[in-house]
């Protein structure tokens, strides 16, 4: 599921430099405004085990998951209202970053064979 995730993120990356969206008249806020949306939920998605304590663990890491992709979603909205591909280029990397970080190493320690 983790990898499913992470090529979520290089998926709106593709379709952004693929499509090219039409010129808008909307605002320059609204583009910064949807950044700041998408760095609160990367900011939530790092305080969310504390915050969370009672949930079992695949289940906070699923919701961590989702939270670092509504990044990338968020900058992927941005790119196309205003045509501004820095917003959505942060928004994408600061999901990658997180799912880099989120990366299941015990879960596939346990998968490998032992040497």
């Amino acid at each position: 599921m983790w990898f499913a995730f992470l090529m979520s993120h290089l998926l709106f990356l593709g379709v952004s430099y693929i499509v090219t969206p039409s010129p808008s008249d909307i605002d320059a806020n609204v583009s910064y405004a949807l950044c700041g949306i998408g760095i609160s939920q990367f900011a939530l998605t790092i305080w969310l085990p504390s915050i969370l304590n009672k949930i079992q663990k695949p289940q906070l890491k699923i919701i961590q998951y989702a939270l670092l992709d509504s990044c990338s979603i968020f900058g992927f909205v941005s790119f196309f209202l205003s045509n501004d591909r820095m917003v959505q280029g942060l928004l994408a990397a600061l999901g990658i970053i997180g799912m880099l970080w989120l990366y299941p190493k015990e879960e596939v320690k346990g998968r490998l064979p032992s040497t």
